[in-house]
Order: C-alpha cells, then sequence, then structure tokens
C-alpha cells in the first residue's frame, strides 16, 4: 500500500464514520459537529486530487460559514438539544430499503469498472506539478457566472433574514 492509497483510505474511513454518527447522533448539536468533521475529510479528498481551490472552498464555505449558520440556528431557534420523543418514524423501513437499494447499485456500479493500474492524479507520481486552478476559477465567476455567483449569495442572505425572522421572540 502506497502512502497515497493510505491518505486515501484515512479520508474515506473519517467521512463514511462521521457522516454515520450524524445520522445517528441524537444530540442535534452533535450531529452538526460531526458534519463539519465529515465536511472536512471531504475537503481532504479535494487537496488529495489537487483540487485547490475546491478544498479551501470547502473549508471556506462549508465548514466556515454554512455550519456556523447552522449552529446559530440550532442555539437560537430554542429546541431541546436533546429529544423528548424517539426519533424513529414510520418510514425506517422504506430508508431502508432504499439504502439497501442505493448499496447494491453502488456496489453493482463499482463492480463494473476495472480499477487495477490506475492513481490518482497526485502530482508526486508523475514528476508532475499542478498548475493553481484559482486564477481560472475566478476568472470565469467575474466573467460568464458573475450573474448566477451573485444569486447565490442573495439567496443565502434571504436564508439568513429568515434564520432571524424565525427565532426572535414575539413582542408581548
Amino acid at each position: 500500500m502506497t502512502l497515497q492509497q493510505g491518505v486515501f483510505d484515512g479520508f474515506a474511513v473519517l467521512t463514511l464514520g462521521s457522516a454515520l454518527l450524524v445520522v445517528t447522533q441524537r444530540q442535534i448539536l452533535h450531529c452538526a459537529l460531526w458534519l463539519i468533521a465529515t465536511l472536512g475529510a471531504i475537503a481532504g479528498f479535494y487537496v488529495l486530487l489537487g483540487a485547490d481551490f475546491l478544498a479551501a472552498a470547502q473549508v471556506l464555505l462549508y465548514i466556515g460559514g454554512v455550519m456556523v449558520i447552522m449552529l446559530f440556528v440550532i442555539m437560537l431557534s430554542h429546541v431541546p438539544l436533546v429529544p423528548q420523543e424517539s426519533v424513529k418514524n414510520a418510514q425506517w423501513l422504506p430508508a431502508l430499503l432504499a439504502c439497501g437499494l442505493t448499496v447494491i447499485g453502488f456496489g453493482w456500479t463499482i463492480g463494473r469498472v476495472s480499477w487495477y493500474g490506475q492513481e490518482l492524479p497526485i502530482a508526486t507520481n508523475r514528476g508532475e506539478i499542478f498548475e493553481p486552478t484559482t486564477a481560472s476559477l475566478g476568472q470565469l465567476l467575474l466573467t460568464e457566472l458573475a450573474l448566477p455567483f451573485e444569486l447565490v449569495s442573495l439567496v443565502l442572505v434571504a436564508a439568513l433574514v429568515g434564520a432571524v425572522f424565525f427565532t426572535r421572540r414575539p413582542e408581548s
């Protein structure tokens, strides 16, 4: 096993383990913290693939921004951190069936691909040096994709205003 495979396997175990803890924890605050660990491991995959801009965006936007907003909403919404009733509902059997079919589909797809002899495009394997993707993506975001980029920022501001509106107490 090479170092590259070991690092990939470590990120895979961290991603799957923390994602499993996101959906199995009873305390919503712990779920949010495990989601931060999951998103951080995904950022590690981006670093492993040489996608510097995506890794930085993952850390800054998702971990730094969205998760902070989620934690504020959790703390300001006055919802009990530990649910009083059981978190199971009547949909567990169809959800289990859908998960099983998804795992079977992934297994079938992975089994059909020849994985032998293929390596991740890491710069140290071929003696190449990756060029940073930040400049080309920045140029694209400020020219062709400027309008969608600004629309996304407006949606995020609207979500933040909505969160503040729904968490404020009535005036009485």
